[in-house]
């Protein structure tokens, strides 16, 4: 079981409960790539950040806790991504925090009683959302800046907005007039938003069965 530990009521260190095996620049520069016993710094109101070094993270907490969802099966943050049912998205803090493999990383721990929490939370979750609806305007959304004499223009999702201007929200879910886009690669993301959680879950009945018969 990784360690943690509390240092204050709002900060607390805690040792990542897989290998970093992923690209940071920073755990190359500190010699840490692919070690698997990393100390990971949590403090609330800010980023993630290593012991070593004090270089930020850009991850989520969720990511490193055994309440999480792998983000690989459940990859927005407006869901909700804990077994405990936290309706809040991603999280950089949070007090109820247990570090561990999150649920998708471990198919024999993920049976029985964490999938049937799993299973009841994701039966919960709306995915209609504002980026998959056809109110959605993220169309000619530019910024421009300048640079060294030059100027430069880039999207800028941030300012998109609903074109049926009911609270624009960039987060909304439950909206009564969400229509499902026509945009084929968007229905894709919708789709899939939904099925890599199914998936593993009904793989994970499959094993139970295995194991019980």
């Amino acid at each position: 079981m990784p360690k943690e530990m509390w240092l204050s009521p709002g900060k607390f260190v805690f040792e990542s409960p897989f290998r970093l095996d992923f690209s940071y620049d920073d755990v190359r520069e500190l010699g840490l790539y692919r070690e698997k016993k990393v100390l990971i710094v949590a403090e609330q109101g800010h980023d993630l950040r290593f012991l070593e070094g004090n270089s930020s993270m850009p991850d989520m907490l969720c990511w490193f806790c055994q309440y999480g969802f792998s983000p690989f099966l459940s990859s927005r943050g407006d869901v909700c991504s804990c077994l405990l049912g936290k309706d809040s998205g991603w999280v950089k803090f949070c007090r109820d925090f247990v570090p561990g493999l999150t649920f998708g990383q471990n198919k024999r721990r993920d049976m029985g009683k964490r999938r049937e929490r799993a299973e009841e939370v994701v039966s919960k979750i709306v995915w209609e959302h504002c980026i998959y609806c056809e109110h959605w305007n993220t169309e000619n959304v530019v910024k421009t800046y300048s640079e060294g004499g030059a100027t430069f223009i880039e999207s800028d999702s941030k300012n998109a907005f609903c074109e049926i201007k009911e609270k624009p929200h960039y987060w909304k879910t439950l909206c009564r007039k969400f229509r499902l886009t026509e945009d084929p690669k968007k229905r894709v993301q919708f789709e899939l938003q939904k099925s890599k959680l199914q998936e593993y879950i009904r793989e994970l009945k499959e094993h139970e069965t295995l194991f019980t018969t």
